[in-house]
Protein backbone atom coordinates (compact mmCIF):
# COMPACT_ATOMS: atom_id res chain seq x y z
CA UNK A 1 0.00 0.00 0.00
CA UNK A 2 1.21 3.53 -0.78
CA UNK A 3 -0.07 6.98 0.07
CA UNK A 4 -0.78 7.47 -3.63
CA UNK A 5 -2.97 4.33 -3.70
CA UNK A 6 -5.04 5.89 -0.94
CA UNK A 7 -5.31 9.16 -2.86
CA UNK A 8 -3.17 11.00 -0.30
CA UNK A 9 -0.25 13.31 -1.08
CA UNK A 10 2.94 12.13 0.71
CA UNK A 11 4.81 15.41 0.12
CA UNK A 12 1.99 17.36 1.71
CA UNK A 13 1.94 14.98 4.67
CA UNK A 14 5.72 15.39 5.09
CA UNK A 15 5.48 19.18 5.14
CA UNK A 16 2.54 18.99 7.49
CA UNK A 17 4.50 16.80 9.86
CA UNK A 18 7.38 19.29 9.96
CA UNK A 19 5.00 22.19 10.58
CA UNK A 20 3.19 20.26 13.27
CA UNK A 21 6.53 19.43 14.85
CA UNK A 22 7.28 23.11 15.27
CA UNK A 23 3.88 23.87 16.75
CA UNK A 24 3.97 20.84 19.04
CA UNK A 25 7.42 21.75 20.35
CA UNK A 26 5.92 25.08 21.44
CA UNK A 27 3.02 23.33 23.14
CA UNK A 28 0.57 24.47 20.48
CA UNK A 29 -1.12 21.13 20.07
CA UNK A 30 -4.42 22.57 18.89
CA UNK A 31 -2.64 24.35 16.04
CA UNK A 32 -0.83 21.15 15.13
CA UNK A 33 -4.15 19.34 15.18
CA UNK A 34 -5.61 21.95 12.82
CA UNK A 35 -2.80 21.31 10.34
CA UNK A 36 -3.48 17.57 10.34
CA UNK A 37 -7.17 18.24 9.85
CA UNK A 38 -6.54 20.66 6.99
CA UNK A 39 -4.26 18.41 4.97
CA UNK A 40 -6.54 15.40 5.35
CA UNK A 41 -9.61 17.26 4.22
CA UNK A 42 -7.80 18.89 1.29
CA UNK A 43 -5.80 15.89 0.10
CA UNK A 44 -5.79 15.04 -3.58
CA UNK A 45 -8.23 12.21 -2.93
CA UNK A 46 -11.77 12.53 -4.19
CA UNK A 47 -12.80 10.50 -1.14
CA UNK A 48 -14.09 12.44 1.82
CA UNK A 49 -12.54 11.74 5.19
CA UNK A 50 -14.78 11.04 8.12
CA UNK A 51 -14.72 13.71 10.86
CA UNK A 52 -14.78 10.92 13.42
CA UNK A 53 -11.10 10.24 12.75
CA UNK A 54 -9.93 13.14 14.89
CA UNK A 55 -8.21 11.30 17.72
CA UNK A 56 -4.67 12.58 18.18
CA UNK A 57 -1.96 11.38 20.51
CA UNK A 58 1.43 12.95 21.20
CA UNK A 59 4.60 12.50 23.21
CA UNK A 60 8.12 13.87 23.11
CA UNK A 61 8.95 12.26 19.76
CA UNK A 62 5.73 11.67 17.90
CA UNK A 63 2.41 13.30 17.14
CA UNK A 64 0.13 11.17 15.00
CA UNK A 65 -3.34 10.76 13.68
CA UNK A 66 -4.42 7.50 15.24
CA UNK A 67 -7.29 6.49 13.00
CA UNK A 68 -8.11 7.90 9.58
CA UNK A 69 -11.24 6.58 7.91
CA UNK A 70 -11.53 7.14 4.18
CA UNK A 71 -13.80 5.39 1.71
CA UNK A 72 -10.92 3.26 0.43
CA UNK A 73 -10.04 1.84 3.81
CA UNK A 74 -8.93 2.57 7.36
CA UNK A 75 -5.34 3.49 8.11
CA UNK A 76 -3.12 4.75 10.91
CA UNK A 77 -0.96 7.71 9.87
CA UNK A 78 1.86 9.11 11.94
CA UNK A 79 4.91 11.34 11.72
CA UNK A 80 8.10 10.58 13.68
CA UNK A 81 9.83 13.81 14.67
CA UNK A 82 13.23 12.19 15.22
CA UNK A 83 13.44 10.41 11.85
CA UNK A 84 11.26 12.93 9.96
CA UNK A 85 9.50 9.96 8.36
CA UNK A 86 5.84 9.19 7.83
CA UNK A 87 4.42 5.85 8.80
CA UNK A 88 1.05 4.26 8.26
CA UNK A 89 -0.62 0.89 8.72
CA UNK A 90 -3.75 -0.64 7.28
CA UNK A 91 -6.34 -1.41 9.93
CA UNK A 92 -9.19 -3.85 10.08
CA UNK A 93 -12.66 -2.27 10.03
CA UNK A 94 -13.87 -1.59 13.53
CA UNK A 95 -16.62 -3.96 14.59
CA UNK A 96 -18.37 -3.62 17.90
CA UNK A 97 -17.60 -6.42 20.34
CA UNK A 98 -21.30 -7.01 20.71
CA UNK A 99 -21.54 -7.77 17.00
CA UNK A 100 -18.63 -10.22 17.19
CA UNK A 101 -20.21 -11.97 20.17
CA UNK A 102 -23.50 -12.09 18.31
CA UNK A 103 -22.11 -13.72 15.17
CA UNK A 104 -20.04 -16.13 17.25
CA UNK A 105 -23.23 -17.19 19.01
CA UNK A 106 -25.24 -17.91 15.86
CA UNK A 107 -22.49 -19.49 13.74
CA UNK A 108 -22.58 -22.75 15.67
CA UNK A 109 -26.09 -23.26 14.35
CA UNK A 110 -24.77 -23.12 10.79
CA UNK A 111 -21.68 -25.28 11.15
CA UNK A 112 -23.32 -28.23 12.90
CA UNK A 113 -23.39 -31.37 10.73
CA UNK A 114 -25.20 -32.73 8.79
CA UNK A 115 -25.74 -29.14 7.62
CA UNK A 116 -29.50 -29.36 7.38
CA UNK A 117 -31.50 -26.24 6.63
CA UNK A 118 -31.61 -23.99 9.65
CA UNK A 119 -34.24 -21.52 8.52
CA UNK A 120 -36.25 -22.27 11.64
CA UNK A 121 -33.18 -21.85 13.87
CA UNK A 122 -32.42 -18.25 12.87
CA UNK A 123 -34.88 -15.46 13.43
CA UNK A 124 -35.37 -12.68 10.91
CA UNK A 125 -33.82 -10.27 13.41
CA UNK A 126 -30.68 -12.40 13.73
CA UNK A 127 -30.13 -12.57 9.99
CA UNK A 128 -30.78 -8.87 9.51
CA UNK A 129 -28.37 -7.99 12.33
CA UNK A 130 -25.64 -10.12 10.75
CA UNK A 131 -26.24 -8.51 7.36
CA UNK A 132 -25.99 -5.05 8.91
CA UNK A 133 -22.66 -5.96 10.52
CA UNK A 134 -21.41 -7.24 7.16
CA UNK A 135 -22.63 -4.09 5.42
CA UNK A 136 -20.62 -2.03 7.92
CA UNK A 137 -17.49 -3.96 6.92
CA UNK A 138 -18.17 -3.63 3.18
CA UNK A 139 -18.58 0.13 3.55
CA UNK A 140 -15.11 0.47 5.05
CA UNK A 141 -13.18 -1.81 2.71
CA UNK A 142 -11.21 -0.54 -0.27
CA UNK A 143 -12.86 -0.51 -3.68
CA UNK A 144 -9.88 -2.38 -5.16
CA UNK A 145 -9.06 -4.93 -2.47
CA UNK A 146 -5.39 -5.89 -2.22
CA UNK A 147 -4.36 -9.13 -0.56
CA UNK A 148 -1.08 -11.03 -0.39
CA UNK A 149 -0.79 -14.75 -1.16
CA UNK A 150 -1.20 -17.50 -0.21
CA UNK A 151 -4.92 -17.24 -0.83
CA UNK A 152 -7.66 -19.57 -2.07
CA UNK A 153 -9.83 -18.31 -4.95
CA UNK A 154 -13.38 -19.70 -4.97
CA UNK A 155 -15.88 -19.40 -7.82
CA UNK A 156 -19.68 -19.53 -7.83
CA UNK A 157 -21.33 -21.27 -4.85
CA UNK A 158 -25.04 -20.67 -5.63
CA UNK A 159 -26.38 -21.74 -2.26
CA UNK A 160 -24.68 -25.15 -2.27
CA UNK A 161 -23.80 -25.02 1.40
CA UNK A 162 -22.63 -28.64 1.67
CA UNK A 163 -20.09 -28.00 -1.09
CA UNK A 164 -18.97 -24.80 0.62
CA UNK A 165 -18.31 -26.86 3.73
CA UNK A 166 -16.30 -29.31 1.62
CA UNK A 167 -14.14 -26.41 0.45
CA UNK A 168 -13.48 -25.26 4.01
CA UNK A 169 -12.82 -28.85 5.13
CA UNK A 170 -10.18 -29.16 2.40
CA UNK A 171 -8.46 -25.77 2.70
CA UNK A 172 -9.23 -24.89 6.32
CA UNK A 173 -11.76 -22.59 7.91
CA UNK A 174 -10.59 -19.00 8.39
CA UNK A 175 -8.25 -17.87 9.80
CA UNK A 176 -6.28 -20.99 8.81
CA UNK A 177 -6.32 -19.75 5.22
CA UNK A 178 -7.14 -16.57 3.30
CA UNK A 179 -9.95 -16.56 0.74
CA UNK A 180 -11.16 -14.54 -2.24
CA UNK A 181 -14.70 -15.49 -3.25
CA UNK A 182 -15.64 -14.36 -6.75
CA UNK A 183 -19.39 -13.83 -6.27
CA UNK A 184 -22.73 -15.58 -6.89
CA UNK A 185 -23.36 -16.86 -3.38
CA UNK A 186 -27.09 -17.62 -3.60
CA UNK A 187 -29.68 -18.76 -6.11
CA UNK A 188 -30.27 -22.33 -7.30
CA UNK A 189 -29.02 -24.22 -4.24
CA UNK A 190 -31.45 -25.08 -1.45
CA UNK A 191 -29.29 -23.58 1.32
CA UNK A 192 -28.82 -19.97 0.34
CA UNK A 193 -29.48 -18.81 3.89
CA UNK A 194 -26.82 -21.05 5.43
CA UNK A 195 -24.38 -20.01 2.71
CA UNK A 196 -24.70 -16.27 3.17
CA UNK A 197 -24.77 -16.54 6.97
CA UNK A 198 -21.48 -18.45 7.02
CA UNK A 199 -19.80 -16.19 4.45
CA UNK A 200 -20.97 -12.98 6.13
CA UNK A 201 -19.87 -14.33 9.49
CA UNK A 202 -16.33 -14.86 8.23
CA UNK A 203 -16.34 -11.44 6.55
CA UNK A 204 -17.27 -9.77 9.82
CA UNK A 205 -14.85 -11.89 11.85
CA UNK A 206 -11.83 -11.68 9.50
CA UNK A 207 -12.41 -8.62 7.28
CA UNK A 208 -8.85 -8.28 5.96
CA UNK A 209 -8.31 -11.96 5.13
CA UNK A 210 -11.71 -12.95 3.76
CA UNK A 211 -12.77 -11.23 0.54
CA UNK A 212 -16.29 -11.41 -0.89
CA UNK A 213 -16.56 -9.88 -4.35
CA UNK A 214 -19.82 -8.97 -6.01
CA UNK A 215 -21.24 -11.29 -8.67
CA UNK A 216 -23.98 -10.72 -11.20
CA UNK A 217 -26.41 -12.53 -8.86
CA UNK A 218 -25.63 -9.95 -6.15
CA UNK A 219 -28.01 -7.52 -7.80
CA UNK A 220 -31.32 -6.34 -6.43
CA UNK A 221 -33.49 -7.36 -9.37
CA UNK A 222 -32.07 -10.91 -9.38
CA UNK A 223 -32.27 -11.48 -5.63
CA UNK A 224 -35.57 -9.88 -4.67
CA UNK A 225 -37.45 -13.14 -5.15
CA UNK A 226 -34.53 -15.42 -4.30
CA UNK A 227 -34.13 -14.25 -0.71
CA UNK A 228 -37.74 -14.10 0.38
CA UNK A 229 -38.70 -17.76 0.40
CA UNK A 230 -35.70 -19.35 2.15
CA UNK A 231 -34.85 -16.42 4.38
CA UNK A 232 -38.44 -15.39 5.12
CA UNK A 233 -37.86 -11.69 5.40
CA UNK A 234 -37.91 -8.81 2.97
CA UNK A 235 -34.79 -8.91 0.83
CA UNK A 236 -34.34 -5.17 1.21
CA UNK A 237 -33.62 -5.64 4.90
CA UNK A 238 -30.65 -7.87 4.20
CA UNK A 239 -29.45 -7.51 0.67
CA UNK A 240 -30.18 -4.10 -0.81
CA UNK A 241 -27.85 -1.92 1.24
CA UNK A 242 -25.27 -4.64 1.66
CA UNK A 243 -25.08 -5.46 -2.05
CA UNK A 244 -24.71 -1.79 -2.92
CA UNK A 245 -21.42 -1.64 -0.98
CA UNK A 246 -19.88 -4.86 -2.27
CA UNK A 247 -16.87 -4.30 -4.49
CA UNK A 248 -16.01 -5.81 -7.84
CA UNK A 249 -12.28 -6.48 -7.98
CA UNK A 250 -9.37 -7.78 -5.92
CA UNK A 251 -5.64 -7.81 -6.61
CA UNK A 252 -3.58 -10.73 -5.31
CA UNK A 253 0.13 -10.11 -4.84
CA UNK A 254 -0.03 -7.01 -7.08
CA UNK A 255 -0.13 -9.23 -10.20
CA UNK A 256 -3.34 -11.28 -10.24
CA UNK A 257 -6.64 -9.50 -10.88
CA UNK A 258 -9.87 -11.14 -9.72
CA UNK A 259 -13.47 -10.39 -10.65
CA UNK A 260 -16.69 -12.31 -11.16
CA UNK A 261 -17.44 -11.87 -14.85
CA UNK A 262 -14.65 -10.47 -16.95
CA UNK A 263 -12.92 -7.52 -18.54
CA UNK A 264 -13.71 -4.96 -21.23
CA UNK A 265 -11.89 -2.29 -23.19
CA UNK A 266 -13.19 0.28 -20.68
CA UNK A 267 -10.40 -0.74 -18.26
CA UNK A 268 -7.63 1.87 -18.26
CA UNK A 269 -5.68 1.55 -14.98
CA UNK A 270 -5.62 0.09 -11.48
CA UNK A 271 -6.41 3.58 -10.21
CA UNK A 272 -9.61 3.51 -12.26
CA UNK A 273 -10.52 0.17 -10.67
CA UNK A 274 -9.93 1.69 -7.24
CA UNK A 275 -12.60 4.31 -8.00
CA UNK A 276 -15.46 2.15 -9.21
CA UNK A 277 -18.92 3.38 -8.23
CA UNK A 278 -20.09 2.46 -4.72
CA UNK A 279 -22.68 2.29 -3.23
CA UNK A 280 -24.59 1.07 -6.27
CA UNK A 281 -27.70 -1.06 -5.95
CA UNK A 282 -28.03 -1.73 -9.66
CA UNK A 283 -25.05 -0.89 -11.93
CA UNK A 284 -26.15 1.16 -14.97
CA UNK A 285 -26.05 -0.50 -18.37
CA UNK A 286 -22.90 -0.22 -20.48
CA UNK A 287 -20.65 0.65 -17.55
CA UNK A 288 -17.41 -0.97 -16.46
CA UNK A 289 -19.16 -2.18 -13.32
CA UNK A 290 -21.63 -4.18 -15.44
CA UNK A 291 -18.79 -5.54 -17.60
CA UNK A 292 -16.93 -6.81 -14.53
CA UNK A 293 -20.08 -8.66 -13.41
CA UNK A 294 -21.36 -10.08 -16.70
CA UNK A 295 -18.64 -10.40 -19.36
CA UNK A 296 -17.29 -13.68 -20.78
CA UNK A 297 -14.23 -14.80 -22.76
CA UNK A 298 -15.00 -16.18 -26.22
CA UNK A 299 -12.50 -17.97 -28.45
CA UNK A 300 -14.45 -16.80 -31.51
CA UNK A 301 -14.01 -13.13 -30.61
CA UNK A 302 -10.76 -11.36 -31.42
CA UNK A 303 -11.18 -8.30 -29.22
CA UNK A 304 -14.67 -7.36 -27.97
CA UNK A 305 -18.29 -7.52 -29.03
CA UNK A 306 -21.76 -7.53 -27.38
CA UNK A 307 -22.43 -10.46 -25.08
CA UNK A 308 -25.19 -13.01 -25.76
CA UNK A 309 -26.23 -12.68 -22.10
CA UNK A 310 -27.60 -9.22 -22.87
CA UNK A 311 -25.20 -7.53 -20.42
CA UNK A 312 -21.46 -7.04 -20.40
CA UNK A 313 -19.32 -8.02 -23.40
CA UNK A 314 -17.73 -11.04 -25.03
CA UNK A 315 -13.97 -10.57 -25.24
CA UNK A 316 -11.11 -12.38 -26.92
CA UNK A 317 -7.45 -13.23 -26.36
CA UNK A 318 -6.15 -9.95 -27.75
CA UNK A 319 -8.03 -7.89 -25.17
CA UNK A 320 -6.89 -10.19 -22.35
CA UNK A 321 -3.24 -9.76 -23.33
CA UNK A 322 -3.72 -5.98 -23.68
CA UNK A 323 -5.28 -5.64 -20.22
CA UNK A 324 -2.60 -7.83 -18.61
CA UNK A 325 0.12 -5.71 -20.23
CA UNK A 326 -1.60 -2.44 -19.34
CA UNK A 327 -2.04 -3.33 -15.66
CA UNK A 328 1.17 -5.36 -15.22
CA UNK A 329 -0.72 -8.58 -14.51
CA UNK A 330 0.53 -12.14 -14.57
CA UNK A 331 -2.98 -13.47 -15.13
CA UNK A 332 -6.67 -12.87 -14.41
CA UNK A 333 -9.01 -15.08 -12.38
CA UNK A 334 -12.77 -14.99 -12.94
CA UNK A 335 -15.84 -17.19 -12.39
CA UNK A 336 -19.35 -16.85 -13.87
CA UNK A 337 -19.41 -19.93 -16.17
CA UNK A 338 -20.31 -23.51 -15.32
CA UNK A 339 -17.52 -25.83 -16.50
CA UNK A 340 -17.43 -29.58 -16.84
CA UNK A 341 -14.14 -29.90 -14.98
CA UNK A 342 -14.59 -26.93 -12.63
CA UNK A 343 -11.90 -24.77 -14.25
CA UNK A 344 -10.59 -23.67 -17.63
CA UNK A 345 -7.56 -21.84 -19.01
CA UNK A 346 -7.87 -19.22 -21.74
CA UNK A 347 -5.52 -16.99 -23.74
CA UNK A 348 -2.39 -19.01 -23.01
CA UNK A 349 -3.22 -19.21 -19.28
CA UNK A 350 -3.54 -15.43 -19.04
CA UNK A 351 -7.11 -15.98 -17.87
CA UNK A 352 -8.44 -18.70 -15.57
CA UNK A 353 -12.11 -19.46 -15.01
CA UNK A 354 -13.03 -21.27 -11.80
CA UNK A 355 -16.45 -22.61 -10.84
CA UNK A 356 -16.95 -24.07 -7.37
CA UNK A 357 -20.50 -25.48 -7.42
CA UNK A 358 -20.32 -29.15 -8.51
CA UNK A 359 -23.47 -30.69 -10.00
CA UNK A 360 -24.96 -27.23 -10.45
CA UNK A 361 -28.60 -27.58 -11.59
CA UNK A 362 -28.01 -31.36 -11.63
CA UNK A 363 -25.39 -31.33 -14.37
CA UNK A 364 -22.62 -33.86 -13.51
CA UNK A 365 -19.88 -31.23 -13.43
CA UNK A 366 -17.00 -31.00 -10.98
CA UNK A 367 -16.20 -27.89 -8.98
CA UNK A 368 -12.76 -26.42 -8.38
CA UNK A 369 -10.76 -23.93 -6.34
CA UNK A 370 -7.42 -22.23 -7.05
CA UNK A 371 -4.77 -21.77 -4.38
CA UNK A 372 -2.42 -18.91 -5.28
CA UNK A 373 1.00 -19.52 -3.73
CA UNK A 374 3.51 -16.87 -2.59
CA UNK A 375 5.39 -17.08 -5.92
CA UNK A 376 2.04 -16.48 -7.72
CA UNK A 377 1.88 -19.99 -9.14
CA UNK A 378 -1.28 -21.91 -8.35
CA UNK A 379 -2.60 -25.31 -7.37
CA UNK A 380 -5.94 -26.67 -8.54
CA UNK A 381 -8.24 -28.58 -6.21
CA UNK A 382 -11.20 -30.34 -7.78
CA UNK A 383 -14.42 -31.34 -6.04
CA UNK A 384 -16.29 -34.17 -7.70
CA UNK A 385 -20.10 -34.09 -7.74
CA UNK A 386 -21.77 -36.05 -4.96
Amino acid sequence: MTFQSLGLNPTAFQALGLNSSAFQSQGLNSTAFHHWDSILHHSNSRDSISPEFQSLGHNSTQFSVKTVSIKRGIIDIGFNYKTKKLHFKKKAPKIEQGDIAFVDAIIDKVKQPPHQRITDELSNDEVVKLCKAAEHVFKQQATLIRIQPPVVAVGDIHGQFADLMRIFAKHGHPPDNQYVFLGDYVDKGIQSLETIVLLFYYKVKYPLNFVLLRGNHECVHMNKARFQEPVRFKSSACSTGLIAWMTYVALIGKRILCMHGGISDKISSLEQLSKLMRPLQQPPDETLEVDLLWSDPDENVQYEQPNDRGAGVAFGEELIHDVCSLLGLKYIIRAHERLRGGFEYFAGRKMITVYSAPRYTNWPDAGATFTILPDLTHKITRFQPT
